[in-house]
């Protein structure tokens, strides 16, 4: 690093899926503007294809693809400009959604070493491009393993053609995800990186949502936060047992798919509706 140039701040904020990442890009995405003069901002596709490359990593592990990531990744991280902080959001980056499924060793019911291994990537990617002075900061999201599992069959009801009841869903699950644990390992696998977590309760009790973690991250300054207002709508709220009912019975339906996309479609906007107001 030359003289006199400070050593570069890069923020990672890696997942975990359904613990509320969706609401902190939102919020990224909605206050840019603002934001802007305190860091750069990366989420959603700005970021690929690296997370699409960790996320078929999380499926299924192997030397190569975690090469092919650390390689994206570091392409990537090149594009940044040096100098106001970096923060990137993007759940990928951690895996894939857990499902509960597949056979040993790829089974997909817990995070601990892929998101570990990713995590060494993305370090080693970020020293590589900004020197071994960067100041690294991992940020994991987490929740209970209960609402995780929840939160995943909703996902994969409303949004493929999962045709399994919740129970049997919930059973696939043999090991407790950990999602704290998970991020523990992390930290400690990686001493000389800094490694947040926040929980998915704590921070949705915030006025401004799970957004608040990015704001206290990077001190922004309060008279900038009270400008900030709570977001209008929930993103991707959860879905009710009943609509969780009719979905699946849509998916096990003999029907073309443009059909049950449709009819989905308009099941989830009633609920909503109906619940929220939009």
């Amino acid at each position: 690093m030359s003289e006199g140039v400070s050593p570069q701040q890069v923020i990672i904020h890696a997942g975990f899926h359904k613990t509320g990442t969706t609401s902190i890009q939102a919020m990224i995405e909605r206050e840019r503007n603002r934001l802007e003069a305190f860091a750069q901002f990366y989420i959603k596709s700005q970021v690929d294809p690296s997370p699409n490359i960790a996320r078929l990593y999380g499926q299924r592990q192997n030397r190569h693809t975690l090469t092919r990531f650390e390689g994206t990744f570091t392409a990537f991280l090149k594009t940044c400009p040096r100098g106001k902080p970096i923060v990137i959001s993007r759940e990928q980056l951690c895996g894939a959604l857990l499902t509960g499924r597949g056979r040993w060793p790829f089974r997909q019911d817990r995070y601990h070493r892929v998101s570990l291994k990713l995590a060494q990537a993305q370090v080693r990617s970020v020293m590589r491009v900004f020197g071994p002075d960067a100041q690294i900061t991992l940020v994991y999201t987490v929740r209970d393993d209960a609402g995780y599992i929840r939160s995943a069959y909703g996902h994969f009801i409303r949004d493929t053609d999962l045709d399994v009841d919740f129970d049997t869903f919930r059973k696939g699950f043999r090991r407790k995800i950990d999602l704290q644990g998970c991020a523990d390992r992390i930290a400690k696998a990686l001493p000389t990186v800094t490694v947040k977590t926040a929980t998915l309760s704590d921070l949705s009790a915030h006025v401004r949502g799970p957004g608040q973690l990015i704001l206290d991250i990077l001190d922004i300054p309060q008279d900038i936060q009270d400008k900030i207002a709570a977001p209008a709508k929930r993103n991707k709220p959860g879905i009710s047992d009943a609509l969780a009912a009719q979905l699946l019975a849509l998916n096990k339906a003999d029907m073309r798919a443009s059909d049950r996309k449709r009819a989905k479609h308009d099941l989830i906007s009633a609920e909503r509706k109906a619940l929220h107001g939009w």
